[in-house]
């Protein structure tokens, strides 16, 4: 006998004002605990979220694994990634047989004619089926709905059943699903986008008029005898690499990055250079192999800089920059204006290169020579977020470097009152602490 639980089970009930005493179960929380006393777990979703399976399964003590019976299936919704997905979900499977699970099967239902859409979990405590229906993949993280029947159902059952028969199987040979529209198509490729070079090491103390930069070019170029200046940036700035004695060479213009060939094999878009999939694996080795490199040198000038005597060296040496730049300009006849807030801002460079080449994180994003991300699926909407948004914050950082800034770039920096700002990173943190105190308007750009 099935019956119906009075119980509604609800993901983000914050986007339709449910409060904590509203009528209504956490989603996650009644999956979690559906399958932690399981004895077999299937699991349909209309897309695929390895992690979200994974952990979910992982709930299910050790002990009671070896005679669990999991079975997954999910929708392609196009031939997009065919290789991606069939390696995604052979890591689950294995990851899951590592974990201790003994019979697990896990499987994709091929994009046509349509995508296969249902989600539904199915949780066997002994001999008495769990199941929840209603719109969460399995991870979403959206507002979802389900409800939840208790019993056997033949009809749910001899539907799971059917799944199964047409689903491919992850341990078959990897299939080659044809492409038969346009969408299909550009789901097939990847997107690439390649970000800025970081002005990391270069702080203008000086403000040049543009009739002395040939001059100052020719004289640097030769032997000025000024310390420390950098002569291939606008400002002829200090250069932090050089005040550690370290290599210019691992400077603003990274040589490897001219190295990697992708346009050849890549189309431009309004979304980006749109590259068929086939082409990839090869571009992200270098890819990955360029990025190391250029991480082990930011984490050398991370360590010299952040050293006992790194900050006080740098100091004396910006100094040294100041005065020997000032002799050069009045040998020169060269009538330059000190930067505003000279001390202060260079307080400020300081402080910010200490913290971005001290942080792991933000050494291993500065070191990318190339991103490359799923084409998203605009024709369902969805987004490729997290990469969109950190590309917008990095290009942003870049052009916020120059002298002359764009209006767009004007507009978002002034509204930041973010002059001192310089990372990606750093900018995106005050654009959205900026945003909760201060909302954007339309009045905010020029």
């Amino acid at each position: 006998m099935t019956s119906v639980s009075p119980d509604i089970f609800v993901a983000r009930p914050d986007l339709i004002g449910f409060d904590e005493d509203s009528d209504y179960v956490d989603l996650e929380k009644a999956l979690f605990e559906s399958a932690a006393k399981a004895t077999e777990i299937t699991i349909l979703g209309g897309y695929y979220n390895p992690g979200a399976i994974g952990d979910l399964c992982d709930k299910l003590g050790e002990s009671r694994r070896q005679k669990c019976k999991v079975r997954i299936a999910v929708g392609l919704d196009a031939p997009k990634a065919v290789s991606k997905v069939w390696h995604d979900l052979q890591q689950l499977r294995k990851r899951l047989l590592k974990i201790g699970f003994m019979d697990v099967v896990v499987a994709f239902v091929p994009p046509q004619p349509t995508h296969f859409h249902t989600k539904l979990f199915r949780f066997v405590h002994t001999t008495r089926p769990v199941w929840f229906v209603g719109s969460a993949n399995p991870g979403s993280k959206r507002h979802e709905l389900l409800v939840k029947l208790n019993g056997r159902h033949d009809a749910l059952m001899e539907y799971v059943d059917a799944v199964f028969d047409i689903a491919v199987n992850v341990e078959a040979p990897e299939p080659n699903l044809e492409t038969s529209t346009l969408r299909e198509f550009f789901l097939t490729g990847v997107l690439c986008h390649k970000p800025p070079v970081a002005r990391l090491f270069t702080f203008d103390a000086f403000h040049f008029d543009p009739e002395h930069r040939e001059m100052l070019s020719n004289a640097l170029g030769r032997s000025s005898k000024v310390a420390h200046a950098n002569p291939t940036t606008q400002g002829f700035g200090f250069d932090l690499r050089s005040a550690l004695s370290l290599d210019l060479a691992d400077g603003e213009e990274i040589e490897a990055r001219g190295r990697l060939q992708f346009r050849p094999y890549s189309i431009d878009t309004v979304l980006g250079w749109w590259m068929p999939r086939v082409y990839e694996p090869n571009l992200r080795r270098q890819v990955q192999a360029e990025g190391r490199a250029r991480e082990h040198r930011l984490t050398q000038i991370g360590i010299a800089l952040n050293c006992d005597k790194g900050e006080a060296t740098v100091r004396n040496e910006f100094a040294a920059h100041v005065k020997t730049m000032e002799a050069f300009l009045s040998e020169h006849a060269i009538t330059a204006r000190p930067v505003n807030n000279r001390d202060l801002r260079f307080e400020k460079f300081l402080a910010s290169r200490k913290k971005s080449l001290g942080d792991e994180a933000t050494v291993v994003r500065l070191s990318r020579t190339l991103m490359l991300t799923d084409m998203p699926d605009i024709w369902a909407g969805d987004t490729a977020v997290m990469d969109f948004e950190e590309s917008f914050f990095d290009d942003l950082a870049f052009r916020a470097g120059s002298q002359r800034q764009a209006t767009v770039v004007k507009s978002i920096m002034e509204w930041l009152e973010g002059d001192t700002l310089s990372t990606g990173g750093e900018i995106a943190e005050a654009f959205e602490a900026m945003l909760e105190k201060h909302p954007w308007t339309q009045n905010d750009w020029y």
